[in-house]
């Protein structure tokens, strides 16, 4: 880390005359100027280098890179090919999700979140951007199970208030009929009973949901779990009999 001096960036473009198909020459001149914000004077070294080598993804990300401190104009173009390269890489779709809102087009912004969660459905990011501007309450309550899911899995989180959180949802099914939310729960569940293998409540929560989605042969070995570690519950029981029933 030198501070810039002319003399001394001689030397680098030097390096590259003498040894032009070299890329961590290129690399390190880049570097070099970017470390001492000479962010305009790595634009024509960069051009040079995409000139001799291609634009592999290791060179579009250097790209990316100086465009976003020169903030130039081929900003969307560059994320564009990052995404060509590796379509389900979800940095390269959260770029141009930003891109996007920098630009104020929300709904060009909604449609990559979309994307992210067909990769993802538990990206936390995509997750909260949806929830900010669901139109219906199933949207919103849908983007809001997924988003809680780094919170399901996190052991010192005590189980009743997980519980607590979630049995609404649950509770919406058994006495409405609803089943907006039961894809969400499923994953909801498993990850629970994965968090907390000693807790009847987990394992009977995720019964319960495999139950409900009329998952029965799931549904027994949870409730099977369940009354291992608590005996005493008697819907736990009545559900493993009309599980086994249906069998």
């Amino acid at each position: 880390n030198y501070p810039y001096d002319a003399e001394r960036e001689r030397y680098f473009s030097d390096l590259i005359n003498l040894s032009s198909k070299n890329v961590a020459y290129y690399d390190q001149h880049i570097d070099y100027l970017l470390t001492n914000k000479k962010y305009a004077l790595a634009k024509p070294i960069l051009s040079k280098m995409i000139g001799t080598f291609g634009e592999s993804e290791k060179i579009l990300q250097r790209n990316y890179e100086v465009c976003n401190l020169t903030n130039c104009k081929e900003k969307e173009s560059i994320i564009t090919k990052l995404i060509a390269k590796d379509k389900n890489n979800v940095g390269y779709l959260k770029l141009l999700a930003q891109f996007h809102l920098e630009k104020g087009n929300q709904n060009d912004a909604q449609k990559v979140y979309a994307q992210i969660k067909q990769i993802n459905p538990n990206d936390t990011e995509a997750n909260l951007a949806i929830l900010k501007t669901a139109d219906t309450k199933k949207n919103a309550e849908s983007a809001y199970l997924r988003t809680i899911m780094p919170l399901i899995k996190n052991q010192n989180i005590p189980i009743d208030e997980k519980i607590k959180e979630l049995m609404p949802y649950l509770k919406d099914f058994v006495e409405k009929n609803d089943t907006s939310y039961l894809d969400e729960l499923a994953d909801i569940g498993q990850n629970l009973s994965l968090t907390h293998p000693t807790e009847a409540k987990a394992q009977a929560f995720y019964g319960d949901v495999l139950y409900a989605r009329n998952k029965y042969k799931g549904a027994v070995q949870q409730y099977q779990k369940t009354l291992k570690l608590n005996d005493r519950n008697y819907a736990v029981w009545e559900n493993l009999m009309r599980s086994l029933d249906v069998l």
